[in-house]
């Protein structure tokens, strides 16, 4: 290059009418998209603690009670079934609401201590959208939670609970793989499925985007009904011989 703007020079032509165009880079993107570059892995993460934060307990709920031979003993007593399945959900749905709440309280201070200005993205998340996400991983939770107390209550041993708990997680992998490899795809009905709206909202929140009221009510009760369903069924197959003796 330098051999051929002497040449130029020596035949009295500028050596910048080469390169008649010159080109600048320019970044299009504003700094909540880099931000939701940065951030597209923890709306996964955070609905697989929702998955999977209670499964060794719930797994030992009625599989592990019916190989401690305690099952009967709890069904002989007066206790409707229906209270024994809601209690049993509502101690799994009680770890899952703890650590979903220890995870966002460490998330955000780690948000909040982390040079993302210098990397030039900016990461902007009120304390009302932080509530939002909690209780939108909660009701997510709650669903999770009943599955996993409806696996129990059909497995044949504490092994099995544990192992088909521990399936769960491809659940929301393979719910949300396709929004991984597509994250601009969407249409209207992602907001009434579970799993997948949750993830919708949370990533929309900390990319800093704006949430209608509507979006949120119809995730909740996408996981809301369907949890309601499946105690319902338990609370029905609870008393039956297979739950009783495996």
């Amino acid at each position: 290059q330098r051999i051929g703007q002497l040449r130029l020079l020596t035949r009295n032509v500028a050596p910048e009418l080469i390169n008649p165009i010159a080109l600048h880079e320019t970044n299009l993107a504003n700094e909540e998209k880099m931000a939701g570059l940065f951030l597209t892995s923890i709306p996964l993460l955070l609905v697989i603690t929702a998955f999977l934060s209670s499964s060794g307990v719930s797994a030992d709920l009625f599989a592990g009670e019916r190989e401690k031979r305690t099952l009967e003993a709890l069904l002989i007593t007066s206790c409707p079934s229906n209270a024994i399945i809601i209690g049993k959900w509502l101690s799994t749905w009680s770890l899952t609401v703890i650590a979903t709440t220890w995870q966002l309280l460490l998330l955000s201070a780690a948000l909040l201590a982390l040079p993302l200005s210098k990397l030039g993205i900016r990461v902007d998340v009120s304390l009302a959208d932080w509530l939002i996400i909690w209780a939108c991983l909660v009701n997510l939770g709650a669903l999770a939670c009943s599955l996993q107390v409806f696996i129990s209550l059909h497995a044949r041993n504490f092994k099995d609970a544990q192992m088909l708990i521990s399936l769960m997680a491809a659940i929301p992998v393979v719910a949300l793989s396709f929004a991984l490899f597509k994250p601009d795809f969407y249409t209207s009905w992602f907001n009434w499925a579970p799993i997948i709206s949750h993830h919708l909202i949370i990533k929309t929140l900390l990319t800093g985007q704006n949430l209608g009221p509507w979006q949120w009510l119809q995730s909740a009760v996408a996981a809301v009904l369907p949890c309601l369903l499946i105690i319902y069924f338990a609370q029905l197959r609870l008393r039956t011989s297979r739950v009783i003796y495996g």
